[in-house]
């Protein structure tokens, strides 16, 4: 059994328990009393196990699974642990942390690592082996950290706290600029109600002067204000004053505040000064420390007077303008009600008698039930009781009237907060009768389109298909919803549907798109698209049409355009724009192209001995065997009754010769069974190959006087055409080991009943 911990299962536990490891750290901090310290910094020690156990990974991965050894004294850090160590004692120091602190840390990962190995121990390790390992290496972590932490010599020290000092000194002038820049007084007092600071406001408010650079560089002396009367007071002369002597009508509000547990507070409070009767805001939060205990509050005086002179001289206009408000409600077309927490109506506007058949003076005091229903009061009570508890709600709402009109609402439930608590809540139905009415008949078109619709994503993925879909291509809508067209899309089609969703994306439409689709069964079907983008939306509305049958159609219509109904060769019309096309290439490059003209020797005898349907039977078998004579790139056409033209691009007379000679040696071969017959046939070849400006009828009728003198000579021979020439050819004579033409003028070809 393998005693010392592998890489792998080591690091498949370290990696799954990352969150295990992080939350039994904070549990044994907070047993210990540490939590204050530690959960303020949570993401940061979570980044620290993290690289700790990398670290502990790699030195597995460098030691085979045994503890590190010692490191020598004096000796640079070199091993992964050591390093760590290194740059987080540097890091540490630098920010002012404690090495008590953090050596107290390790040793609740410590704890916690030793707990997961006993928790889950790890398979064919030794539990003590593995013990040791991590303990190992946590020990020499914190040598290196230790040893790093105080190496610095007192200039590096001291020009470390110096640095420090002066990035404290930074934030300490920035925060204080912020807080002396507030327009509203605001004051710091301890949690006794003592001053600690007051702003610029603050100081203006109780006529303390500030002479100018002050701000950041100390207090003016006491001297004259702004009115030229003496103040023998400074914000520095008020710090531990209570507030309360300064500012009296703040002592009951900020006693009562400081004595509860409220974190915030805000009030309206009246006063009187010597320019008579004062309104202020007053905002009270409680200053919190990072150990999570509080360190006082924050006092903020905003004087609202002015504002709420303005809110008294518009009473007068109070009446008229709760008239205009009720008329726009009483004209809305929407059930607009106000209900208390008993769920009772405190108001209902003139839109209810439509609905309800009841005025509004009617409702007022009725509880919802008693309006709606058991079955509707069913569904808005739970989102009432939410609303009361603070939680706007927004749902749909079906609703059948005493009069059996059904009728379909989009309802809103909103909270009516006063102070701290929830009143009542507005509740708020619109009616989408119409709306839904018109949702269901589009929805009926779409389900039942014999064309196959949906609505995607610029993703091109889909969101919304119908049944048309399943019936062409056999996808269940919810195995579609969700993936993009190109996930179905057939692989040479791809480019051309990605660049159709690239130009739908630009705001343009496809029409008549056509690409092949991939059926459930794996088969695919051709399918033609016309596709709408909808740019402020984000969506793709595309109706699609399957037309592999038409596809179908196109290509028997197409071979029988192009091909020989009886042999499946290339008709002559077919054979011939081939081969033009062929003979322009070949010019344009200056490459050779061979032709073959074959005709079958006595074709006519067989089909007067054994009949026409037993020459038909010949020439597809003829046919078959050429084809697997000839490469991909050759062309056979059938250009006369029992004469035939192949085409042989890129080729010259030495290996036209050789294809001709082995079509001509497999047909001599082949053996054609019709009925109880067997047959056997031979044909004669003319050779001839392009040279330059060579046209095509030109190449024709070199090939074709060819044929003739193969004819001529002897029948069953491959004959070519003088290069060069247009005179009449030679033979070639027959060739060395194959036998002279069987029978003669006279006689049939070989056959046997």
């Amino acid at each position: 059994m393998t005693q010392l911990p592998e890489h792998h299962a080591l690091q498949d536990l370290l990696a799954a328990n990352q969150g295990w490891l992080m939350a039994r750290v904070l549990h044994y901090a907070e047993a210990r009393g540490f939590g204050p310290y530690v959960s303020p910094l949570g993401d940061a020690w979570r980044e620290a196990v993290a690289e700790v156990c990398a670290a502990i990974l790699d030195t597995a991965r460098h030691h085979g699974g045994q503890p590190p050894p010692p490191a020598p004294p004096g000796a640079p850090p070199s091993e992964p642990l050591e390093k760590l160590a290194a740059r987080q004692a540097r890091i540490q120091h630098r920010q002012g942390a404690r090495l008590a602190l953090y050596l107290g840390l390790l040793k609740l990962l410590r704890r916690s690592l030793l707990d997961l190995l006993a928790d889950q121990p790890l398979p064919q390790t030794d539990p003590r082996a593995a013990q040791l390992f991590v303990n190992g290496c946590l020990d020499r972590f914190e040598i290196a950290l230790c040893a790093e932490w105080t190496a610095p010599d007192d200039a590096t020290a001291l020009e470390e706290l110096r640095a420090g000092n002066r990035e404290l000194r930074h934030e300490r002038n920035l925060y204080l600029s912020a807080l002396e820049s507030l327009p509203d007084p605001l004051a710091l007092v301890d949690p006794q109600g003592r001053v600690r600071h007051l702003n610029l406001a603050a100081a203006a408010r109780l006529g303390i002067p500030l002479a100018p650079g002050g701000l950041h560089s100390g207090e003016a002396p006491p001297g004259p204000d702004a009115r030229g009367t003496h103040c023998p007071r400074t914000r520095a002369s008020l710090h531990g004053v209570p507030l309360a002597t300064l500012l009296p009508w703040l002592e009951a509000p900020m006693t009562a505040f400081l004595a509860g547990e409220r974190s915030m507070q805000r009030l309206d409070v009246r006063t009187r000064d010597e320019s008579g009767p004062r309104s202020f805001r007053l905002t009270m939060a409680r200053l919190l420390g990072t150990t999570q205990q509080a360190r006082g509050a924050v006092i903020q005086t905003a004087d609202v007077t002015d504002l709420a002179a303005l809110c008294a001289s518009q009473t007068d206009a109070a009446t008229g303008r709760d008239e205009m408000v009720r008329l726009v409600m009483d004209h809305t077309p929407a059930l607009i009600a106000y209900l208390d927490r008993d769920l009772r109506y405190r108001f209902a506007n003139a839109y209810h008698t439509e609905i309800f058949r009841l005025t509004p003076a009617d409702i007022v005091g009725r509880p919802l039930r008693e309006l709606f229903g058991d079955q509707a009061c069913a569904l808005v009570r739970p989102r009432c009781e939410k609303a009361l508890a603070g939680q706007p709600q927004h749902f749909e709402m079906p609703f059948v009237s005493t009069r059996g009109e059904t009728h379909h609402f989009d309802a809103a439930c909103i909270p009516h907060h006063t102070g701290d608590r929830v009143a009542g809540l507005v509740l708020l139905l619109q009616d989408a009768t119409l709306r839904k009415r018109a949702e269901r008949e589009q929805q009926r078109f779409f389900d039942v389109s014999l064309d196959m619709l949906c609505v995607a994503g610029l993703d091109g993925r889909f969101r919304k298909v119908n049944d048309a879909w399943t019936r062409a291509l056999g996808w269940e809508r919810g195995e579609l919803l969700g993936l993009p067209w190109a996930a179905f899309t057939h692989p040479e089609d791809a480019d051309t549907v990605r660049q159709a969703f690239g130009q739908l994306a630009r705001g343009r439409n496809v029409v008549g798109l056509e690409s092949r689709f991939r059926r459930k069964d794996g088969t695919f079907r051709w399918v033609n698209w016309n596709a709408l983008a909808l740019l402020d939306e984000g969506l793709v509305y595309a109706v699609a049409h399957d037309t592999t049958r038409r596809r179908e159609m196109e290509e028997v219509l197409r071979q029988l355009a192009t091909r020989d109904s009886l042999t499946g060769a290339s008709n002559r019309r077919q054979f011939m724009e081939l081969a033009g096309r062929e003979m322009d290439r070949a010019r344009r490059y200056a490459r050779p192209v061979g032709l073959l003209m074959l005709d079958i020797d006595r074709f006519k005898r067989i089909n007067d001995t054994y009949g026409h349907p037993a020459g038909d039977e010949v020439l597809r078998a003829l046919v078959a065997c050429v084809g697997n004579s000839l490469r991909r790139t050759d062309v056979l056409g059938r250009v006369g009754g029992e004469e035939f033209a192949v085409l042989l691009p890129e080729t010259g007379e030495p290996e036209a010769r050789q294809i001709a000679e082995r079509i001509r040696s497999d047909v001599e071969r082949l053996v054609v069974r019709y009925e109880n017959l067997e047959l056997r046939l031979t044909i004669s070849i003319g050779l001839a190959v392009a040279q330059g400006e060579t046209a095509l009828d030109a190449l024709l009728k070199l090939s074709d006087d060819a044929l003739y003198e193969a004819k001529r000579t002897g029948r069953n021979r491959v004959v070519a055409a003088p290069a060069g020439t247009d005179g009449a050819p030679e033979a070639d004579g027959p060739v060395p080991g194959m036998p002279e033409a069987q029978g003669t003028p006279d006689t049939p070809p070989a056959g046997t009943a």
